[in-house]
């Protein structure tokens, strides 16, 4: 199909420059032909030798001119056309031409479809979160780390008594809350525990032990008694 139309506009723009190039010659040699046998006739008169030689340069440049108005016709056309219009109608070109955009179109959308990255088929990420997921932009290390800082926004929100000492470690800070019984006391140990081993530990997370660390958050949440 696509080697067919190309071998047809070939042909098109060969017959197209030919047929324009022969009229041109023809016409050429006729009003040559004419001007000499003019003047012939009439080149002892110079008045009127000048004035046919203005009327012949007048008609040689006025058959350029609508020789050329096809071509200007044309870019005129095309410059009209909006560059951002991609005709897919069938009434827009022919018949094969509509074949081949919609061909590739569709060529185009499947390759975009099958480049779009699988979340699924990914190896589990480390560190960050992978693209396309829940976690996608989050990086698990540190959001674990403000999760001790949101415990006690939330939980001064509802008594300023609760603030944390600035002088206070994160491990006397779940003390302090279990001695005034606002969380359980295993679960504040149990998540303190996982708390510093994610801060002081040297390598970045996993986002099955970030999801794990997040519940054991839950869990903590969840037991605030006030």
């Amino acid at each position: 199909m696509g080697l067919r139309l190309r071998l047809r506009r070939i042909l098109e723009v060969v017959l197209n420059v030919s047929s324009l190039v022969i009229v041109v010659g023809i016409v050429g040699v006729l009003l040559a032909l004419n001007t000499i046998d003019l003047l012939l006739w009439i080149r002892a008169d110079l008045p009127a030798l000048l004035s046919v030689a203005v009327s012949f340069a007048t008609l040689i440049l006025g058959s350029l001119l609508l020789i050329s108005s096809r071509k200007i016709a044309s870019n005129t056309a095309f410059s009209d056309i909006p560059k951002l219009y991609m005709p897919i109608n069938s009434s827009d070109v022919p018949k094969p031409v509509h074949e081949m955009i919609q061909t590739e179109l569709s060529r185009v959308a499947a390759i975009r479809g099958n480049a779009k990255p699988q979340v699924e088929l990914l190896p589990e990420s480390v560190g960050w979160g992978k693209p396309g997921s829940r976690f996608e932009g989050v990086r698990f290390k540190a959001a674990a780390m403000r999760s001790l800082t949101n415990l006690e926004t939330e939980l001064c929100r509802i008594s300023e008594h609760l603030r944390r000492d600035p002088r206070m470690t994160g491990r006397g800070y779940m003390r302090f809350l279990a001695e005034r019984k606002v969380v359980a006391e295993d679960v504040g140990r149990f998540f303190i525990d996982k708390y510093e081993t994610v801060r002081f530990g040297p390598s970045e997370l996993s986002e099955t032990e970030f999801r794990e660390f997040m519940q054991l958050y839950t869990a903590l949440l969840r037991s605030v008694k006030l």
